[in-house]
């Protein structure tokens, strides 16, 4: 390094000692705040211990229930070993007697449900040879509210007998005897195949992953133990399932939390060699973890372990802890469940980060007061340093500094470590865009001058507004060019989002463009946000749709009406309130599943009621709303009605007991003569209307008071 020599007219000289002793001060103070004793790693520390026992607890509770309550069979499967007929009359063929050990089992295998407070509860015989299985399989959709006359419960596999008996309804997945096809999953092959082996029982009790019993199904796990005899020959498998929503409500809930208390994912992997992969989170905001599948920690390091939100790339601390759920040296003792608590990184770490914030405002507060002092100090040799700074202003981007000397050696030393460092940003700025183009970040950047018609960009922002090389280049030549092309760009915005813009139909694509202007120069980031726009346009679905008819929802539906209501009436309007008949009969005589299954026919019957002409809505369970508007006259609307009671009439459903059941809604319909009308004001007048069509024309439609004098129109008698 060149030896910069010190005389008394040396600008070096005079500043140096004054701004020795202002940063000797600035040092001292900062020193002082760090040396009381490691304050920010003890933060750290203390935040980390605090994640770690907000999950111990919970996983505490949630391994007890596996373990204590949920898998308390074994005094059941003594009980069930002496009422199973024997091998020999099995053997034999004997499916009466099976039958009847099946519906003696009725009692103790609801009591076993009921006492572990499961979702489920079954008996798989092994039936070898057989195509099926004789089983009894019981559900309840909600443990934790339970009938006396086991109303809540259905029937999910065995003898009809039982439903007709017991009062229970068929599940949507119901068979007599479960098929193999069913039961070839881990949840009955492993610990009969273990058992079968010679294992003792005792020690098979196995917890499966999540699976559905068939594609329709809900999503369960189950905890299975094999069944044997009074002769102690293992017959099949006993177990309990929970469904992975009840298992949910096992996690702990969102509720009113601090920032810094964690949510959860339960993990599973099926042996120490492989990664912990999430089956279920604690709410909503984690689902994406479990759909991507993306590895988590595991329990072997003592504290938190940082990752990245693939989705959000929002940095979260995790820690996990190890359920014991099999004694070790068991047959599935490979197996490892864990429950992880997340937390995001600057929630977790606030109080360290606020340390940090106030040493580096006391920080920047002592480079003011230097920078305050080193102007006072600099005042007599600012007109040489304004003269350099003009050079390098007039320097143009993208090429070396061209500096002439000053006279004065600190600043000509000044303007050589200038041109030095001039030629390090280039570099860095071609290594930097390499950088970004080699991770694969999808965001680019730009700047533009007023007194230059170049463009600079980073080399990825091409691919980003899906442009090709040599359209890039020559738009990068012409600063006109490209200020319209981006103009062109940003023509059309995303609704409901700030600065998002579609720039493409096939494939749909989005961009963020944020820019900046200052001091004569653009600077512009462009990012792809596709993926972004698709999850919210999701969620917007999700909060506008009902899930199961997949019309709009009663607020949603509200809020479409009113805002058509503001643009002012079109045509002929009117609003309609139907309700669904006989709605009750069919839950109560096939279950809910059906009444859903009817439900979602008529839903998709009002869907194509009039396309263009009309918004369907659902306001409640059997409850449907209907805004019909640009009709032309009201025989049109009634016309319009008509053909669609025409269409319920060829319309029916095929029940499990081989009847057939007519699609039956009664409707009110009430004209909007003026669009100022409150909506609750109409929405009533309908609904009173409706009240009128139940009691006079219960499957037809009745029209408010009109001065035709047409009151009701009932459905056909034939339907």
């Amino acid at each position: 390094m060149k030896r910069i020599p010190w005389d008394r007219n040396s600008i070096l000289l005079r500043l140096t000692l004054f701004m020795t002793v202002l940063l000797f001060g600035q040092s001292v103070l900062l020193i002082g705040a760090l040396a009381a004793g490691g304050l920010l790693s003890r933060t750290r520390e203390d935040a980390f211990a605090s994640l770690t026992q907000k999950v111990i607890t919970p996983r505490n509770y949630l391994q007890s229930e596996m373990t204590s309550r949920w898998s308390s069979l074994y005094p059941y499967a003594d009980q069930f070993a002496e009422m199973l007929p024997p091998l020999a009359a099995a053997a034999q063929g004997d499916a009466e007697r099976e039958e009847r050990f099946l519906t003696g089992a009725m009692p103790l295998l609801v009591g076993m449900l009921r006492a572990t407070t499961a979702s489920g509860a079954f008996i798989i015989l092994d039936n070898a040879g057989a195509p099926d299985h004789s089983s009894l399989y019981l559900r309840d959709y909600d443990p934790t509210l339970n009938d006396d006359d086991n109303l809540d419960l259905y029937l999910v596999a065995g003898p009809s007998a039982v439903s007709t008996d017991w009062r229970i309804p068929l599940d949507k997945i119901w068979k007599s005897r479960m098929p193999r096809a069913q039961t070839d999953q881990p949840f009955y092959n492993k610990p009969m195949t273990q058992a079968q082996q010679g294992v003792d029982p005792a020690l098979l009790g196995y917890w499966s992953p999540p699976f559905r019993l068939t594609p329709p199904d809900i999503p369960i796990i189950t905890f299975t133990t094999p069944l044997p005899d009074a002769d102690g020959v293992i017959r099949g498998v006993m177990g309990v399932e929970i469904s992975l929503y009840y298992l949910q409500r096992a996690l702990p809930a969102v509720g009113y939390r601090a920032p810094s208390d964690p949510s959860f994912l339960l993990g599973f992997r099926p042996s120490r060699d492989e990664a912990v992969r999430p089956i279920l989170a604690s709410n909503a905001a984690l689902n994406h973890f479990v759909q991507s599948g993306a590895p988590l920690p595991d329990d072997s390091s003592d504290t938190p372990s940082l990752l990245t939100d693939a989705v959000t790339n929002e940095p979260y601390y995790a820690s996990a802890q190890s359920l014991e759920l099999y004694a070790p040296n068991t047959p599935f003792a490979e197996e490892e469940w864990s429950l992880i608590g997340l937390v995001p990184r600057d929630n977790l770490l606030e109080f360290t980060l606020a340390l940090q914030r106030i040493l580096l405002w006391s920080f920047l507060a002592s480079l003011a007061l230097g920078m305050a002092c080193g102007f006072a100090g600099s005042y007599h040799v600012t007109r040489p340093i304004v003269d350099l700074a003009r050079r390098v202003r007039a320097n143009r981007p993208g090429s070396a500094a061209s500096l002439g000397k000053t006279g004065l050696r600190e600043i000509d030393e000044l303007a050589g470590a200038i041109k030095e460092a001039n030629r390090r940003l280039l570099d860095s700025t071609v290594k930097m865009s390499a950088i970004i183009e080699m991770v694969n970040v999808p965001i680019g950047a730009f700047e533009y001058r007023e007194d230059d018609p170049r463009v600079f960009a980073t080399d990825g922002l091409w691919r980003i507004l899906s442009l090709n090389e040599q359209e890039a280049e020559e738009l990068y030549r012409d600063k006109d060019l490209f200020v319209r092309r981006l103009g062109i760009l940003m023509s059309r915005p995303e609704p409901e989002e700030e600065y998002v813009y579609k720039i493409q139909d096939a494939p749909v694509k989005w961009v963020r463009i944020n820019m900046a202007s200052a001091g004569g120069a653009t600077l512009g980031v462009v990012m792809d946000v596709s993926a972004e726009i698709h999850e919210k346009k999701k969620i917007r679905f999700d909060r506008d749709f009902d899930s199961l008819t997949r019309l709009y929802n009663r607020e949603a539906f509200r809020r479409r009406v009113i805002a058509a209501l503001e643009n002012g009436l079109s045509g002929v309007c009117a609003l309609a309130m139907l309700d669904l008949d006989y709605l009750k009969p069919l839950n109560d005589n096939f279950g809910h599943a059906w009444g859903d299954i009817y439900i979602r026919t008529t839903a998709a019957l009002l869907n194509e009621f009039c396309p263009g002409h009309c918004i369907a809505g659902r306001r409640s369970g059997d409850e449907f709303m209907l805004f019909l508007h640009g009709f032309t006259s009201r025989a049109d609307v009634r016309e319009a009605m008509d053909s669609f009671y025409l269409k319920l009439n060829r319309h029916s459903l095929s029940l499990p007991d081989g009847t057939r059941r007519a699609i039956a809604i009664s409707a009110g319909i009430a004209w909007i003569e003026s669009a100022d009308v409150a909506y609750d004001e109409l929405l009533q007048c309908a609904d009173f209307t409706l009240y009128k069509a139940k009691k006079t024309a219960k499957g037809g439609y009745c029209i408010s008071d009109e001065d035709d004098g047409e009151r009701a129109r009932p459905m056909e008698a034939d339907a």
